[in-house]
């Protein structure tokens, strides 16, 4: 049985990956996908990419790195918040319903009420609050030191 032609199996490889394209970029299957491919704009386009001066703020590591050092800038004002003495208010109000006869349950409610306030003051837990606030500091430093190897 002889080999089938390269043109027929080419053709129908083109379908899928046109299909495949159309799918990934959100192209309607239905509507035709014309490429166009120009040798020199390329060429062109990648000498004007090649002079340009590198910006290393738009590379995605970098980016990344700036994220994680502001999350690391709430942790570390997190530990030292940590520090701080908490003040807390509380208000609960109740209604109490009593009688002997059923029938007249709800006619009357002995209401009660509570409010109030708490301090608290981090007295001392040992160190555990200054260990936990060094760590962090050092992985700040850890990542400005990543933030360094990124850009050279």
């Amino acid at each position: 049985m002889p080999a089938p032609s390269a043109k027929p199996r080419l053709a129908e490889s083109l379908k899928g990956k046109y299909a495949t394209l159309k799918q990934l970029m959100g192209y309607a299957p239905e509507n035709s996908l014309a490429l166009a491919y120009d040798t020199a704009q390329m060429i062109q386009q990648t000498r004007l990419d090649t002079t340009q001066q590198l910006a290393f703020e738009n590379r995605i590591e970098v980016q990344q790195l700036l994220t994680q050092k502001k999350l690391q800038r709430l942790n570390i004002d997190y530990y030292r918040l940590g520090f701080l003495p908490s003040l807390s208010g509380f208000v609960n109000y109740n209604r109490v319903y009593q009688n002997n006869d059923f029938a007249a349950l709800y006619d009357r409610a002995f209401p009660n009420s509570q409010a109030g306030l708490q301090l608290a003051l981090p007295i001392f837990t040992g160190t555990r609050r200054t260990q936990n606030l060094k760590i962090e500091e050092l992985r700040d430093e850890r990542l400005d030191l990543d933030l360094f190897d990124t850009k050279n």
